[in-house]
């Protein structure tokens, strides 16, 4: 798969007629002022002020759909440009995010928007592993640290779980949740235990500023029962604080519509012991008994002869030139056999 480095290779400085004439496309603005493309077809408009007799650095401008982004700083229209092409192109490219293992953490970057987070990559160099930033709704929820390896070796600073943490309201991480390793269906799991908690918490309070205000017991009912039964409440119209709890449980609520699990097959692939090569090989051996010759025969079936039905076995038995119908056989993942009974 292609990444940002060769985005950034495919750079060049053309003319905006120039790019017009090429590509039989229109451009507005001065033809004569040039643009960087990348990949024929993208680009980012040049304010090159020297040129025009001003002692100031180029401005770059980027305008996507319909939104535009000026800045000093290229790489970092580049960037937002590249991110916005690869969510156009995902098939076929990687997302320019990580430090430690740039093949796997662009595919978790994808797993986590598919579970309906918006993901920041907040990597350190100095880390051992990279880390992502959950979001919902604009509000940072979660820092989540991603395995490196398909092993767990803390000696050598490999990790094959993932690591959250909970952050509060000024974003800083809660450091009770410092000790959970999990893969990745524990993870799911702990993220959907989290966001119900989070809603029994809300629901908690919303009574409680009830209770202090009509001085009444309030059955306590689901998150989008308390919402439509109370959100009219003129109790929640005239105080602050039972405004801004509401405002807030609104949030919970949308984070538990907007929050996804993933299908079987993506949760499979995606575990590190699937994800990462250095995961271990197990082979499978075939126990052969060939009643022609009266000899019982062991074979190492790998990994990489995917073998995947009787029909696949029997071939390889014909292949080892034995005759099928002469033979007994089974398979094992052990490579001693340790009983024998009844034959």
């Amino acid at each position: 798969m292609k990444n940002f480095k060769d985005f950034i290779e495919s750079k060049q400085r053309k003319s905006i007629k120039q790019y017009n004439d090429e590509n039989g496309d229109y451009i507005g603005g001065d033809v004569n002022k040039d643009i960087y493309t990348y990949q024929e077809h993208y680009y980012i408009h040049i304010d090159d002020y020297k040129k025009m007799g001003y002692e100031s650095k180029e401005m770059y401008h980027l305008t996507l759909e319909n939104d535009c982004d000026s800045s000093e700083n290229l790489r970092q229209l580049e960037h937002k440009l590249y991110h916005w092409f690869v969510g156009e192109n995902e098939d076929s490219w990687l997302y320019n995010v990580g430090i430690h293992n740039p093949k796997t953490t662009p595919l978790y970057y994808i797993v986590f928007k598919d579970m309906g987070f918006d993901v920041e990559d907040i990597s350190y160099s100095n880390d051992e592993c990279d880390c992502f930033r959950l979001s919902m709704r604009a509000k940072a929820l979660y820092d989540v640290y991603l395995p490196n390896s398909a092993n767990k070796d803390w000696d050598n600073s490999k990790f094959n779980t993932f690591h959250i943490l909970r952050l509060d309201d000024n974003d800083d991480r809660i450091e009770k949740d410092l000790d959970n390793n999990l893969s990745l269906k524990e993870l799911i799991d702990w993220i959907e235990e989290d966001l119900h908690q989070k809603a029994r918490d809300i629901i908690d309070k919303l009574n409680e500023e009830q209770f202090d205000m009509e001085n009444d017991v309030i059955p306590k009912i689901s998150l989008d029962e308390y919402i439509t039964q109370y959100e009219h409440n003129s109790l929640f119209d005239c105080d602050e604080d039972a405004k801004k709890l509401m405002r807030e449980a609104r949030a919970i609520f949308w984070y538990h519509n907007d929050f996804r699990g993933l299908d079987e097959s993506t949760l499979f692939g995606s575990e590190p012991k699937n994800m990462f090569d250095d995961g271990e090989i197990h082979n499978e051996y075939m126990y052969l008994l060939d009643f022609s010759i009266g000899e019982a025969f062991r074979y190492t079936i790998t990994p990489q002869m995917r073998i995947d039905d009787c029909e696949g076995y029997e071939a390889f038995i014909d292949e080892q030139n034995h005759r099928v119908k002469d033979c007994q056989w089974m398979v094992s993942p052990n490579p001693i056999l340790t009983k024998i009974d009844k034959y």
